[in-house]
């Protein structure tokens, strides 16, 4: 990654104040090949960018409106590398414009954030009044439960209607597809996408446990909504299933007393934090992640747990359930029915524990279907296609 800033070493760059390393008026290269503007450096989009440009070759240019907050930091959110593009951090306004008229030209322009970040927002529009070839934005759904979920649509259906000259529109999941649909937003322009993570290294070395392990990871707060899941073990046979919880969160002490109350004590493990490293570790020998949110924009450790080879069960209120689409990949429930979730642990456990070869089958899908590379090559594709050609089924939209 290059920083157009004074140099300094990644894993301290993301705890210093802007000042320290975004030096004003550092020169922006041209004929960049795509430009993404987003709201923060993240972890989540940093192997796409390094697929784009160590794996495709292309020239790369992430335009950020600010630091990593302390709750990202805190997550882990450390020496995030985006390979050989170039990232410039919270430009000044006379600087998103001279990006933008140096890269008028690039292939494509792709917006994270659009209308919630001003100086997002302000690209977009110096961007649109001039010269521009294809312009992309990338959004996860809106939350749409409860009033505020009726706000949030009208406040999207309001700032859609300054979208007309967007060529295509990323959305990430079942839930955002069908959300811009009802807004009018053209299906030919409507792509799926994601979040891509990179395969784990190989280098694990998996011990099995007695048990057949199941695995949430988040925060313990209502909208991941883990108390469904310790409902759902407490319907599945005794000795069947351990879980183990790796996260903390306001719900912690009402869950130790659902631990009490449903007689689990000694079925469920607490984990407040693994590093990214041992979380992977902890992926690959367990037997299948949870993930029942009542609602997620994504889920990022879905595409963790596929990549590791391990299979997921996932609300259909989350993004990432769109990786989902046989029982290769794992089972989609409805949020808030730990019946549900129980019910595919049983089948899960009539298969269980998860043997070498299936692994090994959802390994070879998941690199060929949601690793960074093939994100990256389907992105392109997308992007650079003639105007007018209808957006190019993902390859994890494929028949398995």
């Amino acid at each position: 990654m290059r920083f157009l800033a004074t140099w300094l070493p990644t894993p301290a760059l993301w705890r210093l104040p802007q000042s320290q390393y975004w030096r004003q008026g550092a020169t922006v290269h041209k004929n960049y090949d795509l430009v993404f503007w987003q709201n923060i450096p993240s972890l989540h989009q940093a192997p796409l960018m390094r697929a784009l440009t160590s794996g495709l070759g292309k020239r790369v240019l992430v335009v950020v409106a600010g630091d990593v907050s302390s709750d990202r930091l805190a997550m882990g959110w450390e020496g995030i590398d985006y390979g050989d593009a170039d990232l410039v951090v919270k430009p000044s306004l006379s600087e998103i414009k001279d990006i933008v008229g140096e890269n008028r030209d690039a292939t494509a322009h792709i917006f994270s954030g659009v209308n919630a970040y001003p100086g997002i927002s302000t690209a977009m529009k110096v961007l649109s009044q001039g010269h521009h070839r294809h312009v992309a934005i990338i959004t996860e759904p809106w939350d749409p439960r409860g009033t505020r979920g009726r706000l949030r649509s009208l406040k999207f259906a309001l700032r859609s209607r300054s979208w007309q000259h967007v060529h295509t529109l990323f959305a990430c999941g079942v839930l955002a597809r069908e959300q811009f649909a009802r807004l009018g937003c053209e299906s030919d322009k409507i792509a799926s996408f994601g979040y891509f993570v990179d395969r784990p290294s190989g280098n694990t070395v998996i011990t099995r446990v007695a048990q057949p392990s199941v695995m949430f990871i988040g925060t313990l707060t209502d909208r991941k909504d883990p108390r469904s899941l310790v409902q759902a073990l407490a319907l599945t046979p005794t000795g069947s299933w351990h879980l183990t919880m790796v996260g903390d969160g306001p719900l912690r002490e009402a869950i130790l007393a659902d631990v009490d109350e449903l007689n689990l004590s000694g079925r469920v493990n607490f984990v407040p934090r693994l590093a990214n490293d041992k979380l992977r570790d902890a992926l690959a020998v367990c037997d299948v992640l949870v993930l029942p949110s009542q609602y997620d924009g994504w889920g990022a450790v879905v595409s963790e747990a596929l990549m590791a080879g391990t299979p997921v069960i996932v609300s259909a209120t989350s993004g990432s359930s769109d990786f989902v689409s046989s029982y290769l990949q794992g089972e989609v429930i409805q949020a808030g029915r730990p019946n549900e979730i129980a019910q595919a642990l049983g089948r899960r456990w009539s298969s269980s524990p998860t043997t070498a070869d299936a692994r090994s089958a959802l390994r070879d899908w998941a690199n060929e279907a949601i690793s960074p590379r093939a994100a990256a090559e389907y992105l392109w594709r997308t992007v650079s296609r003639e105007e007018g050609t209808p957006t190019l089924p993902a390859p994890w939209n494929k028949s398995v």
